[in-house]
């Protein structure tokens, strides 16, 4: 980890999303330089796959602009893997980058920024594991399915279910666990 945000210019684009956001995770392809669904730092952002667990659809937007513009320049030199902590009122983000994505993990109350490092771990080592190296955006579609399906074993209904790298892959496998 390195680094913890707090930004106040931000308190506004968030509104009431940030009272009530639960356990979530955003992933977002980056792009260079122009206009898009999210520009934040000169990057364009574009969304490739979100689960946010007690927040209205509507409101979903306006909180990825929100991560987008809190998390912005930290973002714009990011190495892969590298860790960053961000957090508003009495909701954490943790996020990384992993080649051409983004990953954003949110919470609050128990889901706090230690938690969250754990759940940011087990998703980029799930996907690193499935797209075999840091994901491009074309490889990363191309295993969409399986990254899916890892991210239901590692949040379920917004709980942290699952770590462990291993586990994560047999259970997506559908093959039973060894007893032991």
């Amino acid at each position: 980890m390195n680094e913890v945000v707090t930004n106040r210019e931000c308190e506004e684009d968030c509104g009431s999303a940030g009272a009530r956001c639960q356990p979530g995770l955003v992933l977002v392809r980056r792009e260079g330089e122009g206009q898009g669904e999210g520009t934040a730092a000169g990057r364009q952002f574009r969304a490739i796959g979100e689960r946010y667990h007690g927040l209205p659809p509507d409101e979903r937007l306006q909180w990825r602009s929100f991560l987008l513009k809190l998390t912005a320049d930290n973002l714009k030199n990011a190495r892969d893997d590298e860790q960053f902590v961000a957090s508003h009122k009495a909701v954490f983000v943790v996020y990384a980058a992993l080649g051409d994505i983004c990953i954003f993990t949110v919470g609050k109350d128990e889901y706090d920024e230690l938690a969250l490092v754990e759940v940011l771990t087990a998703v980029t080592s799930s996907i690193r594991d499935v797209c075999k190296r840091a994901p491009s955006e074309r490889v990363f579609l191309e295993k969409y399915g399986k990254v899916c399906l890892c991210l239901d074993e590692i949040v379920v209904q917004g709980r942290l279910e699952q770590t462990d790298k291993d586990r994560v892959r047999r259970l997506t496998r559908l093959k039973p666990l060894a007893e032991g």
